[in-house]
């Protein structure tokens, strides 16, 4: 699963591959991402590249008595 956050840094290709991604399932722009956010009745998948990873940190919120991931 990858996590938007406010350090997620998204751009859109200039020049995507013609033969890249072979099966596509209801398309939508990238301008309507944004549209979907907290939607939970449809999974919407981002095809990107992932330019760094790290390992994943305690998070602790006021609602919750125990930290989360």
């Amino acid at each position: 699963m990858i996590e938007f956050t406010f350090h997620t840094r998204i751009t859109v290709a200039k020049n995507p591959p013609t033969i890249f991604p072979q099966i596509i399932c209801n398309p939508i722009s990238f301008s309507h991402v944004l549209s979907f956010l907290g939607e939970k009745r449809n999974l919407i998948d981002v095809i990107g590249v992932i330019i760094e990873v790290a390992e994943p940190s305690w998070v602790h919120l006021s609602s919750q008595a125990n930290p989360t991931l």
